[in-house]
């Protein structure tokens, strides 16, 4: 009976005996070339899915900083338009009342062209009126024939104008860069997925050949979508 009792305890250690067996047994299954390429699929396709997590991710912050971009280049364009327009209005003012100035004074009525630009005019307008007239146009033939001609001309609102229509452009090519930025992230996540089908496809082929060919193409696939994720700028 002991003899038999002993027998039964040496027959358990193929399993989890003291002897550190159960360890032995797994070296062994990972020793075999199934399990080892088993394993290897497994640290693709682990790696594949958490990398396409990280570059989904990505392109969804991307996508938010291209909407917030092409808002602000809308926002600066209708900024531009009305600053655009307020610049025309003034422009229209000036040339009446330059009009008005230039008769008074063809009529030597300098008290009332005096009056009409100090009351009248805009103070900006002024400014180049004042340059103007120094050059004597009614004399001078060389002179421009209005302010508006002068190289010093300028108007706040056009100006304005023109400053926010830069910055729009800028704001929609930054929308731009996000976007294509957001599509090779994408695209990343679309190289990954290639690992994750190709690495469990090659569980499940029969022919060990043709399963490490599968396995290379996954991990071609792993090597492009992190050379195309790495080389890309991070939000």
């Amino acid at each position: 009976m002991p003899e038999e009792i002993k027998d039964n305890n040496n027959s358990g250690v193929g399993g989890a005996g003291p002897g550190g067996s159960q360890d032995d047994s797994l070296v062994a299954r990972f020793r075999d070339p199934a399990r080892r390429l088993e394993l290897i699929a497994t640290i693709l396709m682990s790696i594949a899915v958490v990398s396409s997590a990280y570059c989904a991710w990505q392109a969804t912050r991307w996508s938010g900083v291209q909407a917030v971009a092409f808002a602000e280049a809308s926002t600066a364009r209708v900024e531009s338009s009305k600053a655009q327009s307020n610049g025309v209005q003034q422009a229209a003012y000036d040339a009446s009342t330059l009009l008005e100035l230039t008769l008074a004074y063809s009529r030597g009525e300098t008290q009332t062209a005096s009056t009409m630009k100090d009351r009248f005019m805009r103070e900006e307008f002024v400014v180049h009126v004042d340059d103007w007239l120094a050059m004597e146009p009614l004399k001078n033939p060389d002179v421009p024939r209005t302010p508006f001609e002068l190289e010093t001309f300028s108007n706040a609102q056009m100006d304005l104008s023109e400053d926010l229509e830069e910055q729009a452009a800028v704001k929609f090519e930054e929308a731009k860069e996000a976007n294509q930025t957001g599509d090779d992230y994408i695209l990343a996540t679309v190289y990954f997925a290639t690992v994750l089908f190709f690495s469990g496809v090659s569980t499940k082929l029969d022919q060990r050949p043709l399963q490490w060919f599968v396995i290379l193409l996954a991990a071609g696939g792993l090597a492009f979508g992190f050379f195309r994720a790495l080389t890309l700028p991070f939000f």
